[in-house]
């Protein structure tokens, strides 16, 4: 009689955890469906063999990871992409693009000051966004 008892007891515990288990999956789903996080918050790793590391596939795509955006928040504008770019209050795409092709045509911002050189940038939009870019 110990014996099935002890059985019983063990059956039950099991049946506990496997309450909590499906309930707390269930909570982290339903929160995920509630805040709708972006599927780019989830990076995809590969495995690569022939080095035997893990890389992230998509480190191209995430502006953190590639330094259009540094740790401090600001936006490095030396290297910041069209979509990183129109962030910055005041940016839109055709001001993101203008920033992108200066680049292109005169080479790397030595400081946050030569944005004012970009077709489009003046003295207002420079003080919105001064705060935000770095080089």
């Amino acid at each position: 009689m110990n014996h099935q008892k002890h059985k019983e007891k063990v059956e039950r515990n099991i049946d506990r955890w496997l309450y909590t288990t499906i309930l707390l999956l269930s909570a982290f789903f339903f929160l995920v469906s509630i805040f709708k996080i972006p599927k780019s918050f989830f990076n995809t790793y590969s495995y690569n063999e022939s080095n035997d590391i893990i890389a992230a596939k998509n480190i191209s795509e995430n502006p953190y990871l590639n330094g259009e955006i540094e740790p401090t928040g600001r936006i490095n504008i030396n290297v910041a992409n069209l979509e990183t770019l129109k962030q910055l209050k005041g940016i839109g795409d055709v001001k993101a693009q203008a920033i992108i092709d200066y680049r292109r045509d005169n080479g790397n911002f030595n400081n946050i000051d030569e944005i004012l050189n970009v077709k489009g940038i003046g003295e207002k939009t420079f003080e919105k966004i001064k705060d935000f870019i770095t080089v």
